[in-house]
């Protein structure tokens, strides 16, 4: 039961899967670029398990649905959340918030990487995953379109809609067997992102205590940058409307156009036609004053930030995600047909043994310490006022498969050991382990999942295998390093 009305749970894997609860109205006609409004009522059981909910986004990377690269999937209407609890629930137990990556311009909770069963056993919790605006209607600033609504007129749906989960769970989760004063956030690249914006806003205090955050910083833009930026934005849609033959006649007229019909212009456009004319859509948050203070290296400031444990996860090569496409030279499309055939296996072998493989390894290096710099960066800002950092780096080793050495540890590749995925649908995609590595790696996955049980209880991973998990103090020695063969306390 909910504060909207019941619904239908399956029994799956001994734990119950309710799907697809509305938490909020559908972001759609005249909701679109608005904070989001309670969800309707109903008398009828809520049955969500065949609802299609991905946020409306263009099919480009390897993770985000079968449908043709280059093609609009999902909907507007999105703003749902799953729920994964234990059939006894005559104690309440720690939820955890599952929130996910995409660059929050794509993906969906409901991918193959985020089944959460063994998440949910091994940490006796239950786990909500939540789906959220993306791209453009996710993270679209312009305050004349919103007069008079200081929510809306942040410009940060994204935020606004997780805040707004946040809420439904402190209301709901009860019911579920979850317990509304123990709430930890989990999420990778945008989810990590995303709950960096969570942490600095005032408005969510209260709503989550712990936090795990893997793969991302703080990315907040000032409001003069989000203003220019979208303004370019806008002008995009009026060439591709044909309203202006290009974007220099475009600012011209953007500069006298009434409101009224800028909002009417704005609000007519199909989901189609707002997402392909503006495409490669960078998702920004917007310190507008109110629901974020400040941006950049301010947002960390001492009154901006909350104040909790919180682990900080990263991998070791995460830039490889974003270059091997370049450096096989394949576009997103002719790389996941590649990693599902075993068709041009050769070309991956003859690539990773020649000198182009040694200069990709050295520029995905540099560019990895680049990040890793930028997250030390901004944690020793944050540790001013928080002393309960745990850090956490995934590591690969080598082995037999040419896919292990094209990606390394790349970008998302620890949410193996985080969801107990050592196969997926497409062979070649997170190609870490041999046939004889799996009983250590399960044997790694109850480890990790340990910590995290301990985590989301005390605040503190704890001592597990007779391996203790220290708090951070700027010292590489304290960092946990999570490998394909072991668990390693510094380096």
């Amino acid at each position: 039961m909910t504060t909207e009305g019941p619904v239908k749970a399956y029994l799956e894997e001994g734990l119950l899967q309710v799907y697809s609860i509305p938490y909020a109205a559908p972001p759609t006609e005249d909701l679109r670029w608005k904070e989001p409004k309670q969800p309707a009522q109903h008398e009828a059981i809520w049955d969500g398990k065949n609802h299609s909910d991905m946020s409306a986004q263009i099919r480009t990377k390897v993770i985000g649905g079968t449908a043709p690269f280059g093609t609009v999937v999902g909907s507007e209407d999105c703003l749902y959340l799953d729920i994964l609890t234990h059939k006894n629930r005559s104690t309440l137990r720690p939820v955890i918030v599952w929130i996910h990556g995409g660059s929050n311009i794509a993906g969906t909770k409901s991918d193959e990487v985020y089944e959460a069963h063994s998440l949910a056993r091994n940490t006796d919790a239950v786990v909500v995953k939540v789906n959220y605006r993306l791209g453009i209607f996710g993270s679209f600033y312009h305050p004349e379109l919103h007069k008079n609504d200081t929510l809306s007129a942040s410009g940060n749906y994204t935020l606004l809609d997780l805040l707004a989960a946040l809420k439904w769970i402190q209301a709901n989760v009860e019911n579920f067997g979850g317990d509304p004063t123990n709430v930890t956030l989990v999420g990778e690249s945008a989810g990590c992102i995303n709950i960096w914006s969570l942490l600095c806003s005032p408005l969510s205090k209260g709503l989550f205590h712990k936090a795990v955050c893997l793969s991302g910083f703080p990315l907040i833009k000032s409001t003069r940058k989000a203003a220019k930026y979208d303004e370019k934005i806008i002008q995009k849609l009026l060439v591709s409307q044909g309203k202006a033959e290009d974007e220099k006649v475009a600012a011209k007229l953007l500069k006298n156009l009434p409101t009224d019909s800028l909002t009417s212009f704005l609000y007519g456009l199909s989901t189609s036609e707002v997402l392909l004319a503006t495409k490669g859509f960078s998702h920004h948050f917007v310190a507008d004053g109110y629901t974020l203070k400040e941006s950049g290296f301010s947002s960390m400031k001492k009154d901006n930030v909350a104040k909790m444990p919180i682990i900080v996860g990263m991998t070791g090569e995460e830039a490889s995600y974003f270059g091997v496409e370049e450096a096989l030279g394949l576009t997103s499309e002719e790389l996941w047909k590649v990693i599902n055939t075993n068709e041009y296996i050769q070309s991956i072998e003859k690539f990773v043994s020649s000198k182009k493989y040694d200069k990709y390894r050295k520029k995905v290096i540099k560019k990895s310490r680049l990040l890793h710099i930028l997250v030390g960066l901004y944690l020793k800002k944050f540790e001013r006022n928080n002393s309960e950092i745990y850090r956490l780096q995934f590591e690969a080793t080598p082995g037999k498969s040419p896919w292990k050495e094209v990606f390394m540890a790349t970008h998302a590749s620890d949410l193996t050991y985080l969801f107990n995925k050592s196969s997926f649908n497409a062979p070649h995609f997170f190609t870490f382990l041999e046939p004889e590595d799996q009983p250590l790696f399960e044997k790694q996955v109850d480890q990790y999942h340990t910590y995290l049980k301990n985590f989301i209880r005390t605040g503190k991973p704890g001592t597990v295998n007779g391996l203790e998990w220290p708090v951070w103090n700027r010292k590489a020695s304290h960092v946990i390093h999570l490998k394909t063969d072991r668990f390693q306390l510094g380096e």
